[in-house]
């Protein structure tokens, strides 16, 4: 038989839409009734076509070997024909799919799209669906290329004209973490039943789904194909996301976001961001609350190329340690209470938790003991790499857990100086969970804590700042010239007690810089700019001032009211020294650990001279998109132009998870903060982007097949909606405007595949532009300017 089951047919073996189907079919996903047609010549399949039900209405829909897959859809290319009734018309309907495999528009398509394989054809033969609403779900939004996204298209009745470009339907974007969204109409349990099942598909499939579906009027929901979303970058914003180790995560962007503001680039991520993570675990170790270290990261993790601290991992020291408390994390790292959380009870016995906490006083009261020897590995760390790039990186991969011990000794003075807050913190709560007052009050006992690391350089600016408004030439030579002449003068035309003023400010803080614990970001010892910037500012206002006399930290302690009586009283009072000064050695010894990364920074900076050298890297700035281990498979001849065109990707991806911002405390897999929209401005259409790019050239109105042909190289065709007929002018169009459409419709599939700028949906255009006419299509906007 030529006619079988879609059950019947070995996986894989008739084509992408058929494989598709099976494998709904597999998972338990309802399916319509299918039949595959495995041979195009009539005489194998008319005599089991006519045994098909004469009263029921068929699809008919091609399935070849190269259609749905992760390089090319062919959608659009080859035919399918619904509604189909009665066996003359389904015998029709077949011979016109097969023959479409012959088309000029498939063979336009091969050779535009450089497609190799050779395409088998076999057709579908698939009960219609009587549908209330048909639509496309993809799990990743083609269009911007976001992982994180679902784009769902919607359209009442059947999908052929949604497919076709003829309507947009309606059309929604929405988190795959968030799907807070609602469709007119449809009811919202329908609705989220599409939505939770095309997830679970994706899950199963591996990849991103571009899944087509048809809901009934009873309101149940059937699959039509499943394939790869075609064309999407490996390379996106959420590529070196981590995995949530737990079901209900809970991640936060509190301390971490403070000490590393903003976006890491991926080496960062690999090295500072292992570092973090390790000293942490090093930690829970010491305490009894972690049995083995792990080789991933289960504190930091990072999405969309920002750094959080899994809320739910901190929380497990308050499960294995006596005394630790929910709300000491809560304040100490997300800086307010996490509602929703309780955590009643210890997983270890009295005895246990009782032993953990005196281990964990042993570990914090090393902080001194810790402290020494990260300065001593501050003042003895080099790197002195080899002029060969692969023995450079082996020597910087030898070194590498020094950066870990450095940043694992800094947490000691850390966790000592976290201790004794949540001590005072606790005191003043009563034993009760701290409140925000509390943490306010404790506060105000923190401030003029002398020799601060990071107060030293602020008074070493003032103090420069001062000795510069005294000088006579100062005016001519640092205020009134370009900052690189500035510079200049510090470091030589200036007297001798400023140039060593300033040789003094480098010395100590010149490893210092604005996001310092960032690998690409360059240090004050090779950038001073920023620090003379900040200095001639100084130096102008104390000369408008009369040159004030500075105020320097005296030691003392504010003393408000302190609601606190008795042995509590003196407990709070014998402890605050000490939670003082760990505060100034905390700062001190991250200082430290951020001078042995310097380190580093120097040995990385020295690595991507040697790759640019040898013709391995288009220039120094590409190292810091790789994260180390890359680096060495890269060196060591693995894949060498896949690292290389990488790095290059990531990096113009950057200046997008640039403007990403969070909220500080976020329940399930973070997702950025939505900017407010405004409205176009005059002289500017809007629609929906469909494929990005940028482009300025001269309208081409295009309403019929004669005005396609009248189509110029270059142009920007503008039309009611997009043909497939159309496809071969895709090879010469600039860019593509339709006023009606979806991002799923074939002509916007193919739009992507071609790399053409494109625009749906734009109300109006038609009756605005004129042919020859000069506009910008912004697609990755969704607008045109003119």
């Amino acid at each position: 038989m030529a006619l079988k089951r879609l059950e019947e047919i070995k996986t894989g073996s008739a084509g992408g839409k058929a494989d598709g189907l099976q494998r709904l079919h597999t998972w338990g996903y309802p399916i319509p009734e299918t039949f595959v047609i495995t041979r195009p010549e009539e005489k194998y399949w008319k005599k089991d076509i006519v045994r098909l039900p004469e009263k029921k209405k068929f699809a008919v829909r091609s399935s070849a070997t190269a259609e749905d897959g992760q390089e090319h859809s062919f959608a659009g290319q080859f035919e399918t024909i619904l509604n189909v009734q009665g066996h003359d018309a389904l015998i029709s309907a077949v011979k016109r799919c097969f023959s479409s495999h012959e088309s000029q528009r498939v063979s336009h398509y091969h050779r535009q799209l450089k497609v190799e394989e050779d395409t088998k054809m076999y057709v579908l033969v698939q009960e219609m669906v009587d549908a209330q609403y048909s639509g496309v779900l993809f799990t990743a939004d083609p269009v911007e290329n976001r992982y994180d996204r679902c784009r769902l298209t919607l359209a009442e009745g059947l999908g052929e004209h949604l497919m076709a470009g003829k309507t947009s339907g309606y059309d929604v974007v929405f988190y795959k973490q968030k799907p807070e969204v609602s469709v007119k109409d449809l009811p919202d349990d329908v609705l989220q039943k599409l939505i939770a099942e095309a997830l679970a598909i994706e899950k199963k499939f591996g990849k991103p789904a571009d899944l087509e579906f048809a809901i009934d009027h009873e309101n149940r929901l059937y699959w039509l194909q499943l394939r790869p979303v075609t064309r999407l970058s490996a390379v996106h914003l959420n590529e070196l996301d981590d995995s949530p180790l737990f079901e209900n995560p809970i991640y936060t962007r509190g301390n971490i976001g403070e000490m590393m503001p903003g976006p890491v680039t991926p080496l960062t991520l690999s090295t500072f961001g292992r570092a973090i993570d390790v000293g942490l675990q090093e930690f829970y170790q010491k305490c009894g609350a972690l049995k083995n270290r792990s080789e991933k990261n289960r504190f930091v993790h990072s999405f969309y190329y920002h750094l959080f601290f899994d809320v739910n991992s901190l929380y497990r020291i308050t499960r294995y340690v006596l005394l630790a408390k929910k709300e000491n994390i809560d304040f100490s790292v997300v800086g307010r209470r996490v509602p929703g959380v309780v955590i009643d009870k210890k997983e270890v016995s009295f005895f246990t938790a009782l032993l953990n906490f005196l281990r964990m006083y042993r570990y914090t009261a090393g902080a001194t003991k810790a402290a020494r020897a990260l300065q001593q590995l501050y003042a003895g760390f080099h790197i002195q790499c080899p002029d060969d790039p692969l023995l450079c990186w082996e020597l910087i991969n030898k070194e590498l857990p020094v950066l870990f011990r450095a940043y694992g000794l800094h947490y000691v003075t850390s966790s000592r100086s976290g201790s004794y807050f949540s001590a005072l913190l606790n005191l003043l709560s009563g034993g009760k969970p701290p409140e925000r007052k509390h943490q306010q009050l404790l506060a105000s006992y923190f401030t003029n804590i002398a020799d601060i690391e990071s107060a030293q350089v602020v008074n070493a600016v003032d103090h420069l700042s001062a000795l510069l408004a005294r000088e006579e030439d100062a005016e001519n030579r640092f205020l009134n010239v370009s900052v690189d002449e500035a510079v200049q003068y510090l470091e030589k035309g200036a007297s001798e007690k400023i140039r060593q003023s300033w040789n003094s400010f480098l010395e100590r803080h010149g490893h210092r810089c604005v996001r310092e614990a960032e690998m690409r970001e360059k240090e004050w010892a090779l950038h001073p700019e920023p620090v003379v910037e900040s200095i001639r500012v100084k130096v102008q206002w104390l000369r408008r001032k009369q040159t004030e006399p500075e105020k320097k930290p005296d030691g003392s302690v504010r003393q408000p009211g302190l609601p606190l009586t008795g042995f509590r009283r003196r407990i709070f009072y014998h402890l605050l020294p000490k939670a003082r000064k760990a505060v100034a050695q905390r700062e001190q010894t991250k200082a430290w650990a951020v001078g042995v990364q310097y380190q580093f920074k120097k040995a990385y900076r020295a690595l991507a001279k040697r790759m640019t050298r040898a013709g391995l890297l288009d220039d120094e700035d590409l190292i810091y998109f790789l994260k180390h281990d890359e680096i060495g498979r890269f060196l060591k001849g693995t894949e060498a132009g896949y690292w290389h065109n990488m790095a290059r990707q990531r990096r113009a991806l950057f200046p997008v998870v640039q403007q990403l911002s969070f909220s500080d405390l976020i329940f399930g897999i973070p997702v950025p903060d939505e900017p407010a929209e405004d409205g176009p401005p005059e002289g500017v259409l809007s629609g929906i982007p469909v494929s990005q790019g940028k482009v300025t050239g001269k309208v081409r109105i295009v309403r019929t097949m004669e005005d396609a042909r009248q189509l110029q190289k270059g142009e920007i065709m503008v039309s009611q909606y997009t043909d497939i007929g159309w496809t071969p002018f895709y090879s010469i169009i600039k860019g593509l405007v339709t006023e009606i459409g979806s991002p799923l419709s074939h002509g916007a599939v193919v739009a992507r595949e071609y790399g053409i700028p494109a625009v749906v949906g734009m109300k109006g255009v038609l009756s605005v532009l004129q042919t020859g006419q000069e506009i910008t299509l912004d697609a990755g906007k969704g607008i045109v300017s003119f």
